[in-house]
Order: structure tokens, then C-alpha cells, then sequence
């Protein structure tokens, strides 16, 4: 996503500094590149981690460089204690319980998410990944017209101008510890006029964005977004999703 410097600059006055945010994501394959997408150089390039405790746990030991631990399966049968950091996120306002997808990432802020951790892969860009309450955005409607509404406001708002280039890449309903969400995988390809003033390595983004019931009337939103500079962590998110938990 945009850094969020270079997104005041691109946008006057639309968004925050930090980076803006990505999407795209894929269940069953969502670490693979469709055809074209550029390789790029790895950023935070962790190995894939080991199973860890369920949600009850606030965080597991990530790997020395920096990787997550691994999503565990099942869920949870006690009160979660919020833990609004790396390797693994509780967030209680969301009632989501998941783990990043690279555990050297940190909280920052979002204009369009409650909660995001980021991590700077090239100049005024970074990977992110967050959640919270999307209940506004689904106007009384369904999962997968909540998870559309955000990749609408993230693809409007946080990739420059001229607006990038979109291809949906998955659009499926899935499973996520036994209720049944929506997930989004997007590929993003930047204006190539934007690439240049920002002088940026980044080309290409995936983003994902997951929405799922987790009360009755009330809807929560995770996603990652990770440019092609990071494409290393792509085939991680699958498990991210998998091991993705709804905690009370």
C-alpha cells in the first residue's frame, strides 16, 4: 500500500501517514502470483512457522527473523485477552483472533481500519494487515457485500492517482472457524505514472479481505495487503486465513 506519506501527497488531505492499504487474497491458492504479476525483490521474506497455542494465548515466539507462528486450529473456549500486537493478534473489538503474516510488522494507523500492523518494504509503502467492525459497510445486506465495499474504499482511496488497475482474482464464500464468511483476493496493478513519481519498486499489490458474522447483526473484517517487493509471504496468507479464529 501507499506509505502514507506519499498518499498525502498523491490524495490532498485523504489519508494519514503511514501506508495505505492493499488487497488481495485467494483460499485455496491465495500465495500464488497470476500470470504476469512481476517477481520483484523480497522484503521480510520469514519462513513458514510452527503451530502455535489456540486463542486464549496472547502471542507465540516468532522465528529469528521475524516471522510469524503459525495459525492453530480450532476454537477458542475462554475469554480472550485483547493482545493488539505481532506475532498473533487478538483484537476483542473485532472478535478476531489471527496471526501476521510477518511478526516484525507494527501497529499503526488506518483510515479506513480500527486496528493495523505494517511493515515498510520500499519508499512510502508497506505491507499491512488489520480488522475490525464492517457492519456499516454492508447496508443490511450480506458478508460479500461488506468485503466488496472495503475493496472499493481501499482501492478509491489508497493507491494514488491516477487509480490503479484491478483484477479480481477470488470471490468465494469460505469457512472460518465453523461460520461462514467472504473472502476477496484482488490484484492491483499501479498507474505507471504513480510508480515514477513516487519513484517506487512496487508495481504490483495483492490484497485479501475476509468478512465474516461474528454476532448476530454484526460483521468483522480482516485483510493483508502485500506488494510484489514482499511476494515471498504471498502463499503464507492461506494459513493466515485458515487458522483465523472468532473469539467471544
Amino acid at each position: 500500500m501507499i506509505g502514507r506519506a506519499a498518499a498525502g501527497l498523491a490524495i490532498a488531505g485523504l489519508l494519514l501517514t503511514g501506508c495505505a492499504e492493499k488487497v488481495s487474497g485467494q483460499v485455496d491458492a491465495g500465495g500464488a502470483a497470476p500470470p504476469g504479476s512481476p517477481s520483484g525483490a523480497t522484503s521480510g521474506n520469514p519462513s513458514t512457522p510452527p503451530s502455535a497455542p489456540g486463542p486464549g494465548s496472547a502471542s507465540t515466539p516468532s522465528s529469528s527473523d521475524g516471522s510469524s507462528a503459525g495459525p492453530p486450529s480450532g476454537g477458542s473456549s475462554t475469554a480472550p485477552t485483547a493482545h493488539l500486537a505481532c506475532p498473533r493478534v487478538v483484537d476483542v473489538a473485532a472478535h478476531l483472533a489471527y496471526y501476521c503474516v510477518n511478526g516484525s510488522m507494527t501497529p499503526a494507523s488506518s483510515t479506513l481500519w480500527p486496528f493495523k500492523v505494517q511493515r515498510s518494504v520500499d519508499v512510502h509503502w508497506t505491507m499491512d494487515e488489520g480488522s475490525g467492525d464492517v457492519t456499516k459497510f454492508a447496508a443490511g445486506k450480506a458478508t460479500a457485500a461488506a468485503a466488496k465495499a472495503m475493496v472499493s474504499r481501499m482501492v478509491g482511496e489508497l493507491y494514488g492517482t491516477p487509480v490503479p488497475t484491478t483484477k479480481t482474482v477470488q470471490d468465494v464464500n469460505v469457512a472460518v472457524d465453523k461460520v461462514s464468511g467472504h473472502l476477496i483476493q484482488t490484484l492491483i496493478t499501479l498507474n505507471p505514472g504513480y510508480v515514477k513519481a513516487q519513484h517506487l519498486r512496487v508495481r504490483q499489490e495483492r490484497l485479501w479481505v475476509l468478512v465474516v458474522p461474528v454476532a448476530s447483526g454484526e460483521l468483522s473484517g480482516w485483510y493483508t495487503s502485500i506488494p510484489d517487493v514482499a511476494k515471498a509471504s504471498w502463499p503464507k496468507v492461506p494459513s493466515i486465513i485458515k487458522g483465523l479464529q472468532v473469539v467471544h
